[in-house]
């Protein structure tokens, strides 16, 4: 999309983001990627709405506003953009 000129470098927040036309992440789309970056980092993958952790589990995504939501944990964005995928993930009741 980049090299046909769909998609453009947008810096939101001091981070740079890839977004179709230049349009703005919203808190979900932020989120998400914060997310997906820091399952990277922390040696999972996040491939097609699904989310694969380092020892193997594989949930689905769920994302609403600023929250992530994947099996019974729960990432917000707040912490997403600070901290480590470990310390940002909180069981959900």
């Amino acid at each position: 999309m980049r090299g046909a000129g769909y998609a453009y470098p947008v810096r939101h927040g001091g981070v740079e983001f890839w977004c179709v036309d230049g349009s703005r992440p919203g808190p979900g789309q932020e989120a998400l990627a914060w997310f997906a970056a820091r399952l990277e980092e922390a040696g999972g993958r996040y491939e097609g709405g699904i989310v694969r952790f380092p020892g193997g589990q594989e949930f689905p995504v769920k994302v609403l506003d600023g929250v992530v939501a994947v099996g019974k944990w729960a990432a917000r964005l707040e912490d997403l953009r600070v901290k480590p995928l470990r310390e940002c993930l909180r069981a959900v009741r």
